[in-house]
C-alpha cells in the first residue's frame, strides 16, 4: 500500500486535477505488490512562473532508495503523465531488484535446511 501526498506550486489542485493524480496514483499498485510494508511518497504539480508550464515529479523514498519521475509538460496533465511514465520505469527496476533480493534469500534458507 502506498499513500502519495499530493502538492502544488503557483496552482489549485482541482477536483478534476485531484481525481486524475488519484488515477496514476492507483496505476501503481501492481507494481507494489512487491513491498511488504507501507510506502509514504509524494507528487508535487507546479506551474512554471512567467511561462504557460507545468512541471510535475513522483517521488518515494523506501529503506535507502529513492526513486524520482520528473517531467514538464504545456498542461498539468501532460506533465504529470510523462513524469508518471518515468517514475513507473524506476519503480520497476526497485521491484526487480527487491524480487531478486527475496529469491536471494530463499535461496540461501533452503541450503541451510539442506
Amino acid at each position: 500500500m502506498i499513500h502519495f501526498e499530493k502538492k502544488t506550486k503557483n496552482l489549485e489542485l482541482t477536483p478534476e486535477l485531484e481525481s486524475y493524480l488519484d488515477k496514476k496514483i492507483r496505476s501503481f499498485s501492481n507494481i507494489l505488490k512487491v513491498f511488504k510494508e507501507p510506502l509514504d511518497g509524494w507528487v508535487e504539480i507546479e506551474k512554471i512562473d512567467s511561462k504557460e508550464m507545468y512541471r510535475a515529479e513522483f517521488q518515494l523514498i523506501w529503506q535507502k532508495y529513492s526513486i524520482r519521475g520528473e517531467a514538464k509538460g504545456e498542461t498539468p496533465f501532460s506533465a504529470i503523465d510523462e513524469a508518471r511514465d518515468k517514475f513507473e520505469r524506476e519503480l520497476e527496476k526497485l521491484k526487480t531488484k527487491v524480487e531478486n533480493i527475496d529469491k536471494e534469500n530463499l535461496r540461501k534458507l533452503k541450503e541451510s535446511y539442506d
